[in-house]
């Protein structure tokens, strides 16, 4: 099989070269390393990021979809830790398919302080530091780069090839405008709530002497930082007759998930109390400002009558600071199926990853033991096989574009963060192991045997190997399966389906053609 899969990849790796790439600039994101200091003297290493004309990446919290840039320093190969400043207040854009999401275009910079001791350290000594990142306008592209650079006390010597840098004045401009911790605003109130079915939320509203709605329409009044196991959802906005502000954040309790577990607490006490970080929109200064808030229990009271009440109100039309522009048509077809290709090779490698090896190994066994039978026979059982991938993918997709719409961040294997699924595959495998300890004969396609008792061979088998061969996949990752589904989970709900299907017809592809020439069993 992997004979077969290695000729299939030699012959078909070769157009990705070739594939049309229309609209994706070549470097999409600029990255360096510099040194900068501030007015009183402190010293920090200046991560300066450029990403090419109407793309963007994104914050801390990506919103819907999205993912946030990775940072890693070593010092001499060795991972070291950096003191963080605030990342730079991000936009609000509104994607294709109207997801809202938050991060930066143009030239930004992110801060990390040196001390006297980072100093005294790094002096003459290689600092290397390795960024990771998700760069979007149309499709949606990550990117890395490492770069190393010896530090002299004050500054960073880069190689001679690192031509990319700012100019001092835009560092400080940079510097000054990342946004401030302040105290907790006198007119802002928030409760967190939640009712009788665990439906989790944060209402809340803020009186201002004059009406700010106009500025509100084109950015967050509240971005909540990343907080496990809180997951945040879209901001709600609402004013009543008399201009006051009020606003909605639908939160997923991810505690089920967390190590230990810690469900959502029945008698809305926290175990630890959670202090949430929020950017708030202040519109004395009109810039945004970091301000927090400490939870020790949950309201149990208040979730309906607040939603009850948000219900008479006037939403306030959302807008972007910044709408994703759609290429005109045609521009991006070429890029399309640049991604559609990566789809299906990565489907294709997957035939050879651990994750399906128990459910195709069985097959092969199949295959081997059945090669004499008429090619009609053996491409019926395979087209059965193939159909079952597709089926499940088409179900995947379809449960992805309903997480999606509700604003839920979703990726590849989603589902195995869920313990009862877990659970159910464990039980699965668990059965399929005692196979090997001769308990029984289990032989997918085709039927088996249970003592002494034989049951039928039917095309049923073929059917659910094929889900089962979906299911234990979707753990696994794959050359090319990850640029895929990236552009996938960030692009439209039809593009998700395409993508997916692309995958699938990968994962089927070597079977669909050992049913139309039989004669490449051999090759097992």
């Amino acid at each position: 099989m992997q004979k077969i899969i290695l000729l299939i990849f030699l012959f078909l790796s070769g157009p990705v070269v070739w594939a049309d790439q229309k609209g994706i600039p070549r470097t999409p994101v600029k990255f360096t390393i510099q040194s900068f200091k501030d007015s009183k003297g402190v010293l920090y290493a200046a991560l300066n990021y450029e990403n090419y004309p109407n793309w963007h990446t994104y914050w801390k919290n990506p919103g819907d979809v999205g993912k946030p840039p990775q940072i890693s320093f070593y010092l001499n190969d060795t991972p070291i830790e950096l003191e963080e400043l605030e990342w730079p207040a991000p936009k609000r854009f509104v994607e294709e398919d109207k997801s809202v999401t938050y991060g930066y275009t143009g030239r930004y910079t992110i801060f990390y302080k040196l001390n006297d001791e980072n100093i005294k350290k790094f002096k003459g000594q290689n600092l290397t530091v390795k960024s990771e990142w998700l760069v979007c306008k149309h499709v949606c592209i990550p990117g890395k780069k490492t770069i190393s650079a010896e530090f002299d006390g004050i500054e960073f010597k880069l190689p001679k090839t690192e031509k990319f840098h700012f100019k001092i004045g835009e560092m400080r401009d940079h510097f000054f405008s990342l946004p401030k911790k302040v105290k907790f605003p006198e007119d802002l109130d928030i409760v967190l709530a939640k009712n009788n079915k665990d439906d989790l939320s944060l209402f809340y509203n803020y009186t201002y002497k004059k009406s700010f709605v106009s500025m509100i329409k084109e950015r967050n009044f509240l971005i909540p930082f990343p907080q496990s196991p809180f997951d945040f959802l879209r901001e709600k906005l609402f004013q009543d007759k008399k201009g006051i502000l009020y606003g909605k954040l639908k939160i997923e309790w991810d505690g089920e998930f967390s190590e230990p577990s810690e469900p959502l607490p029945k008698n809305g006490i926290f175990k630890n109390p959670y202090t949430l970080k929020f950017l708030f929109f202040n519109p004395m200064s009109m810039a945004y400002e970091v301000i927090e808030k400490k939870f020790n229990s949950v309201d149990q009271h208040t979730f309906d009558k607040s939603e009850s009440f948000f219900a008479l109100l006037r939403p306030i039309d959302e807008r972007s600071s910044e709408l994703v522009k759609k290429e005109r048509p045609g521009a991006n077809e070429g890029s399309f199926f640049y991604y559609l290709l990566f789809a299906f090779l990565g489907g294709l490698l997957l035939n050879i990853m651990p994750c399906v090896l128990p459910v195709i190994s069985l097959k092969i066994f199949y295959l081997i033991k059945h090669r004499k039978e008429s090619r009609a026979q053996l491409l019926r059982h395979n087209i059965l096989y193939s159909l079952g991938i597709l089926f499940t993918f088409s179900a995947l997709a379809a449960v992805m574009v309903g997480l999606k719409s509700t604003g839920e961040l979703i990726g590849w294997g989603f589902q195995l963060q869920s313990p009862v699924f877990l659970a159910g595959i464990i039980f699965i495998l668990f059965v399929l192991s005692l196979n090997l300890f001769g308990l029984y004969h289990f032989v997918t396609p085709g039927g088996k045997f249970f003592g002494n008792i034989e049951v039928k061979e039917g095309l049923w088998g073929d059917f659910l190997s094929g889900i089962l061969t979906t299911i234990l996949a979707t753990p696994c990752s794959a050359p090319f399966l990850g640029t895929a589904l990236t552009f996938a989970f960030t692009s439209s709900n039809l593009n998700i389906f395409v993508i997916f299907l692309g995958i699938a017809l990968g994962l089927a592809f070597p079977f669909l053609l050992i049913g139309v020439y039989p004669r490449l069993i051999s090759f097992l």
